[in-house]
């Protein structure tokens, strides 16, 4: 090669990023940094922004919840450790206040040993007929034997011990896909029970508070038609039906219930069955499955004149329950995610998908990443989300390596951090991410998410606001307009990786930008003499616009990377396939 030789050399990585704790920066194939940069079409683009839309205010909302209304605005529940609320929300951002729905007795003493503080919320919607009683205020809405719209939950104290076995209410409230239906400000109450013990024919409840109120530790999950609570001792129950073969969930019977084993079940969520539905539950260390079996009706003639054929109902409502897989694990409750008909979660130490058979993900990007850095005692704070618009996979977790991700003088550790799968590349990639929850409403393009972080407000208020995501480019928050940096860098670049005989120092001389670009972005080179150098040895910036055709750079070393950065005020990149001019420098060091 001549020393007077030039190369234009074509800056491309495979998509991802990978950590320096899963591999070295001369090993990769793919990007080994960034920050608020995704990959769409193998290629990096930045995160969008967000948008405040409600203030929230001392205490991070856990959990979220969304429903569609007539008019297209969105109904947001936001669950705390000591509140239930809900707020409304227009498609550009504009909220009502909040407004209170936690059940009266809620934040009454719990047994010892029992916190408020660790409680989290699991929140449903529920179509379906509760015969038993309701308040007087719920009369202009309700109607005994039609079914219709309801939240129902439970808060069990699971934030710091997702095997916690205490038992609490099942709450539930009316809902109105009209906002200013006043139903829709009503507190949730105890969920009742009647009819535990079967009869022929099932007696309709008394139109009086029952004596017993449904309770759990684990979870609530709808399948089909029926409610399913599950949680201590292996334990899952399921509601009943009327005579005519009609679910209610004001019936409980006995005979409606299974245990598997003796260890608490944490997590659920629907599935595909063949042609009925089907459920997974997880225990700490085994997956199950659940089919719901066709009612059994038997039909009766009589034996005397006139001759009438009946139908009855034989009074269970049938789930088969099978053992999927045992000896597997699972990190959190509200870490179980499905994409098409993939189910994958974090286990305690790798990534499992169901698709019929259990499977291990594969992870080369960011596995040892996670699993070593990840604040354990607070694994039940991990909570994922599915961006299906760039097919991705989110989990927010504390990271013990950034702020916030380990226990300080009266505050502990929260997530921080974002590790994200994409699916359709088979890729991962890491982002720091500080929030606590988050939903995908249906008719909305911008997720939802509450915040870990608390932010200062106008009047001094420390509050844990509750964002639009991808919203635009920036952070509104208030009347404050504030840019979102964003940063990528390449893996290693060098004459010797291509020709062995070519172990020159490689000097850059010019750059071309290919960017899909808004505002001002950066380049900086890192430069190192060996492969075992630290790959953050960078220039100093260098500044290009969109219409920026080149830039003249002087940057040398044996190997380099490029580190590219947008952190102007409506920035916004989508990488293309940009050029380095490079031409040999002096002998290797």
């Amino acid at each position: 090669m001549s020393n007077s030789s030039q190369i234009v050399q074509k800056v491309i990585c495979q998509p991802g990023i990978t950590t320096r704790f899963d591999s070295t920066a001369f090993d990769a194939q793919t990007f080994i940094d960034g920050e608020h940069t995704r990959f769409y079409r193998s290629k990096p683009k930045k995160i969008g922004g967000r948008l405040a839309v409600e203030m929230g205010n001392k205490i991070i909302a856990r959990t979220l919840l969304t429903q569609t209304n007539n008019d297209k605005t969105i109904t947001v529940f936001a669950g705390r450790e000591d509140s239930l609320t809900k707020f409304t929300v227009s498609i550009e951002g504009a909220a009502t206040p909040e407004i209170n729905r936690t059940p009266a007795e809620f934040n009454d003493p719990g047994p010892p040993g029992t916190e408020a503080k660790n409680r989290v919320w699991d929140l449903i919607m529920f179509n379906g007929v509760y015969t038993g009683y309701t308040p007087p205020s719920w009369n202009d809405w309700f109607q005994r034997g039609v079914s219709q719209t309801y939240i129902i939950g439970l808060a069990p104290y699971v934030l710091n011990d997702i095997a916690d076995p205490t038992q609490v209410t099942v709450y539930f409230g009316p809902l109105s896909t009209d906002p200013n239906n006043a139903i829709n400000s009503e507190r949730l109450i105890a969920l009742g029970t009647y009819n535990s013990q079967p009869t022929n024919p099932l007696v309709p409840p008394p139109l009086i508070p029952s004596n017993t109120v449904l309770g759990q530790s684990g979870g609530i999950l709808s399948l089909d038609q029926y409610l399913l609570v599950f949680g201590s001792d292996g334990t899952v129950r399921w509601n009943g039906v009327n005579v005519d073969g009609i679910s209610d969930f004001s019936y409980w019977p006995f005979q409606n219930l299974k245990t598997f084993g003796n260890t608490k079940l944490v997590a659920a969520t629907t599935t595909l069955g063949g042609q009925t539905a089907c459920a997974l539950f997880w225990s700490l260390d085994t997956l199950y499955r659940a089919i719901l079996q066709p009612l059994p009706f038997v039909t009766e003639t009589s034996t005397t004149p006139p001759l009438e054929t009946t139908t009855k109902f034989l009074g269970r409502v049938p789930i088969t329950f099978a053992t999927v897989q045992s000896g597997i694990s699972i990190l959190s409750s509200n870490a179980v995610l499905q994409y098409d008909q993939d189910i994958i979660w974090p286990g305690t130490n790798t990534f499992y998908s169901y698709v019929g058979i259990v499977q291990t993900v594969p992870n080369n990007e960011v596995h040892n990443f996670f699993f070593s850095n990840l604040n354990y005692k607070h694994q039940q704070k991990v909570f994922g989300v599915v961006l299906q618009r760039y097919n991705e996979l989110w989990w927010m977790w504390p990271n013990r390596l950034a702020p916030g991700g380990e226990d300080e003088p009266g505050k502990e550790a929260e997530c921080n951090w974002a590790i994200v799968y994409n699916k359709k590349e088979q890729r991962w990639f890491h982002t720091p991410w500080n929030r606590a929850a988050a939903i995908v409403p249906g008719n909305s393009p911008y997720p939802i998410m509450s915040s870990s972080q608390f932010k200062t407000t106008s009047t001094n208020q420390d509050v844990y606001p509750i964002w639009f995501e991808e919203y635009k480019f920036d952070e509104f928050f208030e009347n404050d307009v504030t840019p979102i940096k964003a940063s990528f860098q390449t893996n290693l670049f060098s004459f010797f990786q291509t020709n062995p005989e070519a172990d020159y120092q490689m000097q850059a001389v010019r750059f071309e930008p290919d960017f899909v670009q808004a505002g001002a972005m950066t380049l900086e080179v890192s430069t190192q003499k060996y492969v075992t150098d630290s790959p953050t040895n960078f220039s100093e910036p260098y500044t290009f616009f969109p219409e920026t055709g080149k830039i003249d750079i002087r940057e040398m070393g044996r190997l380099m990377s490029f580190r590219f950065t947008s952190n102007a005020l409506g920035g916004d990149f989508q990488m293309g396939v940009p050029v380095i001019t490079v031409q040999p420098g002096d002998e290797r060091p």
